[in-house]
């Protein structure tokens, strides 16, 4: 296990402003933010957790609550930052503060939520989790509700479990943006789904494939898996294009996704929708301000994490960690990207 002096070693600080950072304690000359955050990663980096329960601090309630997340960056994503916003705003009316724990280099196939994170509430530096993190497995969040850890679970659901979530229905989300496709005529949609094992894309997959089935329409051609980021999103979609019969739509998992591949097909010198219509999901600000606007599935992401913060707390307050559970609706928002399947 690392020594304090490993950590400041790692954060080129002394000893004493280590510990002053992470037990919060006050200081004759203010610590910078940027010195704290210096600490606070070598500390995590260094698996480093301070001996709390010697201290006799088991049991003191610290008023924090832990976002575990994958990255920190992350919270520049628009989506996250209207969950944090979310979450802010519920724990703005409590005496609570939140803190962010990121899992980023830390994932262990052994130990998929890190011992530093789990840590956190073993050892009472927060007193409670919101999980936003897909990547954390179904057996991290058993074990970690084994150890009787108040926490929810944010933008998924796990059935056949006595966990507490909040998530939007994307599921359904899904199944109305394509049976609106279908409407207008188009029988070959492509889908530019999120990772593999992410809670909420899968939940997208299955809505997808439910909608193209009922009418005997799905094919695998036409589904494809993206991380993200331009460079895949932008592959994803000159694949769909290059096919032998391309799709007359494409939807993507992520509005910023959707808004990629509008520019890999105007490229491509293809007119939308005239020749292909493409949607999004999630309805963030930008989707409004692109041409064409983009038709979207609008997620109230800030109210997801609003609900989130607010459950918890509930949990907390009534010290009981049975199973709460908060779905809510999506809403198709049709805009200028779409259109009826051309006749040319």
């Amino acid at each position: 296990m690392a020594t304090i002096r490993e950590v400041a070693a790692l954060a080129e600080v002394s000893t004493t402003t280590v510990s002053r950072v992470l037990n919060a304690k006050g200081s004759p000359i203010p610590i910078s933010d940027e010195t704290k955050k210096k600490v606070i990663a070598a500390a995590i980096e260094l698996g480093y957790e301070p001996n709390y329960m010697a201290k006799g601090l088991v049991g003191c309630k610290t008023e924090t609550i832990g976002l575990v997340m994958y990255d920190l960056a992350h919270v520049l994503h628009p989506n996250f930052s209207q969950i944090v916003h979310g979450i802010v705003s519920a724990l703005s009316e409590s005496s609570f503060d939140l803190v962010l724990l990121p899992l980023k280099g830390k994932i262990k196939r052994a130990n998929p939520i890190p011992f530093s994170v789990a840590s956190y509430y073993r050892q009472r530096r927060v007193d409670g989790l919101i999980v936003a993190a897909q990547e954390v497995s179904t057996k991290a969040l058993l074990e970690l509700h084994k150890e009787e850890c108040p926490f929810v679970l944010l933008g998924a659901h796990l059935p056949d479990t006595s966990l507490s979530s909040v998530r939007a229905n994307v599921e359904e989300g899904m199944v109305t943006l394509v049976e609106y496709l279908l409407s207008l005529g188009h029988r070959r949609i492509g889908f530019i789904n999120g990772p593999k094992g992410f809670r909420i894309n899968d939940e997208m997959g299955l809505g997808y494939r439910r909608a193209l089935s009922r009418k005997d329409l799905f094919n695998k051609e036409l589904l494809r898996s993206s991380d993200f980021t331009s460079e895949i999103t932008r592959k994803r979609t000159e694949e769909l294009l290059q096919l032998p019969e391309p799709p007359t739509a494409i939807i993507a998992a992520d509005d910023l996704m959707a808004i990629e591949a509008m520019h890999v097909i105007a490229e491509a010198g293809l007119s939308i929708p005239k020749d292909i219509s493409v949607a999004g999901y999630a309805d963030l600000p930008v989707t409004s301000n692109v041409a064409p606007a983009l038709t979207t599935v609008r997620i109230p992401i800030s109210e997801t994490g609003q609900r989130a913060a607010e459950l918890l707390l509930e949990i907390l307050d009534d010290n009981d960690l049975g199973q709460r559970v908060q779905v809510l609706p999506t809403e198709l928002i049709v805009r200028e990207s779409t259109g009826p399947v051309s006749d040319d």
